[in-house]
């Protein structure tokens, strides 16, 4: 019998949950009539008392998420309505988040985020009338970018008020739970502060309650490299330490079962209040109230079971949160464990070696420690993979060390939270002790973190590469079976060859993004071996596109190198962004043009460039350049031209680039003077797509040129609502009535030109 089979005889709820899930996949994905699925489901429902219900009862767990979705888009949100308007809305929660706080208001069927930057006195069930504007969450504008707009939306949130509000009046609402559970976060917030102290004050709360604007930004960057930041996120992990005391506890009191599973029950719910009530800890919370209920009726605890019963549970409330991270990595890592912990109890039954050295406790728990910190690593592999595209290396070490230092530190938090306002000095004992273990989690990820090969990249990988990789993953982990080692060497040479023909078939094209970077230009062109960066982006004044956008791209796409890196012209809003890439990524070449213009970030770059070993050329014209198949040909300026004119846009290098029989003329911010030169060189001009001029400035883009140009796609890489009023409507339609279609990047986000043996595809990353 196959091992699938006696898994879902063995645990039955899988099965539902399997036809759960092809529900919620269809619904999310496909439009269905409501009526008829009602119709269906009510059939169904009078099948269930008849002798048919094996058959009823799969169809109704599959209509059920189906009707949930489609009656969803039925009674979606309106749309918000435009211009300054007055709401009374009532406060459900508030969340501290570095240096402000976010504010989440309920009106009526509309949650709205505010973030204040001021101190408030407030409390949930508070009620605020604001005046102000609603702005939807936008999208994101480049590739490899947050989605911060779809993250709000997962947590139910339609609108946000982010500044240029105006708070009326505040009405102090009654008491509630909720309010009083917010008092008592804050009393055990203040409690871990005084105890603890500086600088691991913000790190304990972060353990107990979930919260890290306390925490260093260093310390969370140190404990994301080495995979540990989940201990800053209150889960699972959590919940488990605090069942375990909860347990002690009931048995040093010897309390009946039923009233020790009544204790643990308030003390998880209790739990589950001031830790915040995210839905992450809702579902721990969940699976082990069903553990302390099945050690209370005295029935055999079966893990998978308490999982599937959750999982089918939860999506049946809501059949969105199949789609939520938080979801995927709870249910992945408890997943991940129960499979790795069964594999390794068949290899150790089949192994003397192993049987005679679990004898030894400390082999038994640091083996059992691998293991299960192996399973998490594994069940939650795809879905990490996916959003961040990078694994720590060390993190199943890492967390031998972490895990339980973060359980004693749990575990102390507790203490402290229920013995300071009893005892101060018993208090402070405890938080001295608290402060050690912090400190020792501290210092053995700052040394861990200076390992070699600390993180593993996917980015660039499509999802279906993922996939199949994470099933030869787990096939595997299955060797502990005999069956299965032949299926995992055949797996490996599986991978091996489809790796091998995926890189090849998608090495055969160009892909040119001119990346959203607001006011500036940035566009990054690759070939699957060589990658080519015209300008940065802006930076100053707190802003750093490079640091926001190329950055992120350049990851996402799985770029590691720049081959090649011009400068246009040394404006802050063309290479600005250069300083922080020459920071983190090798640059082989940069082009410059002949200037000599003086600013500080200029000068920075210049040194950055030094110490990257990055080499710069002056390019003249007529140069041809070469990367793979790109060729590139440098048509302006010559050092004579450029250092003759005092506008430093007219010194803007300007080449064309061809990829097989198509091409691209990147113009930089040349404006007139130096357009009347390029038009001499006319048969040179004619490209498929061109990067507008000047942001699409009436300085730029002449007749003459227009007409040579006559391309089929114009880009316009111009910042939303920007203060010199580009592009000029009469440049746009000059290009317009030239032939082209032209595209915006404040309107359309990035702009994707793909280029292959079947010619020219653009796209962009809004319609």
């Amino acid at each position: 019998m196959s091992p699938l089979i006696r898994f879902a005889q063995r645990y039955p709820v899988f099965k539902f949950l399997l036809i759960q899930i092809l529900g919620i996949l269809l619904g999310s994905y496909f439009n269905f009539p409501l009526i008829p699925l009602y119709i269906l489901f009510g059939i169904s429902f009078l099948v269930i008392f008849s002798r048919y219900f094996q058959i009823a009862v799969p169809i109704i767990v599959f209509l059920m998420p189906l009707i949930v979705l489609q009656s969803g888009n039925l009674h979606s949100y309106s749309e918000l309505p435009s211009g300054e308007i007055t709401v009374k809305a009532k406060i459900t929660d508030i969340q501290k988040k570095q240096n402000s706080e976010y504010v989440i208001l309920d009106v009526g069927e509309k949650h709205i985020l505010l973030q204040l930057t001021d101190t408030l006195s407030i409390l949930p069930g508070d009620t605020l009338i604001i005046m102000g504007k609603l702005q939807t969450p936008d999208p994101p504008r480049n590739p490899g970018q947050f989605d911060y707009g779809g993250y709000l939306q997962s947590q139910g949130i339609q609108a946000l008020l982010k500044r240029d509000y105006l708070i009326i009046e505040i009405i102090e609402g009654g008491s509630s739970v909720n309010r009083w559970l917010f008092k008592m976060r804050q009393g055990i917030h203040q409690r871990l502060t005084e105890a603890v102290g500086q600088p691991y004050d913000g790190l304990a709360a972060g353990l107990l309650l979930g919260e890290k604007s306390g925490i260093e930004a260093e310390m969370k960057d140190q404990f994301r490299r080495l995979g540990i930041i989940h201990i800053l996120a209150v889960s699972g992990l959590h919940v488990g330490f605090v069942l375990l005391v909860l347990t002690v506890l009931a048995k040093i009191a010897m309390l009946p079962r039923l009233y020790r599973f009544l204790f643990i029950t308030a003390g998880l719910l209790f739990y589950l209040g001031i830790s915040g009530g995210a839905i992450s800890v809702i579902r721990a919370v969940a699976m082990a109230i069903l553990y302390a209920y099945g050690n209370f009726r005295e029935k055999e605890i079966l893990p998978w079971s308490i999982v599937g019963f959750t999982a089918f549970i939860f999506l049946l409330l809501d059949p969105n949160q199949l789609f939520s991270l938080s979801f995927q990595l709870s249910f992945g890592a408890v997943g991940g464990i129960l499979f790795m912990l069964g594999q390794f109890r068949q290899l150790t039954e089949k192994s003397e070696w192993l049987k005679s050295m679990r004898k030894y406790k400390s082999f038994r728990w640091l083996m059992d420690g691998l293991v299960v910190s192996f399973g998490a690593q594994l069940g939650t592999f795809l879905p990490i993979a996916l959003v961040f595209g990078e694994i720590p290396v060390w993190a199943f070490a890492a967390n031998l060390v972490i895990i339980p230092l973060a359980g004693l530190s749990v575990i102390n938090s507790l203490i402290i939270s229920i013995i300071m306002p009893i005892s101060a000095p018993i208090g402070n004992f405890y938080g001295q002790a608290l402060w050690g273990e912090l400190f020792l989690m501290d210092k053995v990820s700052l040394i861990m973190n200076h390992l070699p090969f600390q993180l593993i990249s996917f980015h660039g990988w499509s999802v279906f590469s993922l996939i199949i990789l994470f099933v030869g993953m787990i096939t595997l982990a299955s060797v502990s079976q005999n069956r299965y080692r032949f299926c995992s060497a055949l797996v490996c040479l599986l991978l091996g060859n489809f790796f091998i023909w995926t890189y090849n078939l998608d090495s055969h094209q160009m892909r040119a993004t001119f990346l959203d970077v607001g006011q500036g230009d940035a566009c990054i062109i690759e070939n699957g071996e060589q990658t080519i960066l015209v300008d940065a982006g802006y930076a100053g004044f707190g802003k750093d596109y490079g640091k926001w956008v190329v950055l992120p791209y350049l990851k996402h796409r799985g770029i590691e190198k720049i081959d090649l890196m011009v400068m246009t012209h040394p404006h802050a809003d063309h290479i600005g962004g250069l300083e922080t890439l020459l920071k983190n990524i090798t640059i082989r070449e940069i082009w410059d043009t002949h200037n000599d213009f003086e600013s500080s970030i200029y000068d920075r770059i210049l040194v950055g460039a030094e110490q990257n070993k990055s080499t710069i050329r002056y390019p003249k014209p007529g140069e041809i350049y070469q990367l793979g198949e790109m060729h590139i040909t440098v048509l302006f300026p010559d050092s004579l031209i450029a250092n003759k004119m005092k506008n430093i846009n007219n010194a803007s290098i300007v080449f064309r680039l061809d990829y097989q029989d198509h091409s691209i003329l990147f113009t930089g911010d040349a404006e007139i003077q130096a357009e009347r030169i390029l038009s001499n060189i006319d048969s040179l001009l004619q490209v498929d797509v061109v990067k507008v001029g000047h942001h699409g400035s009436s300085t730029s883009s002449i007749m003459s040129v227009v007409n040579h140009v006559s391309p089929e796609y114009a880009v316009i890489s111009v910042g939303e609502n920007n203060r010199y009023g580009h592009p000029s409507e009469k440049i746009v339609q000059r290009w317009v009535d030239s032939g082209a279609e032209v595209f915006r990047t404040d309107k359309s986000g990035a702009v994707i030109i793909n280029v292959d043996g079947n010619g020219i595809k653009l796209n962009s990353m809004r319609p």
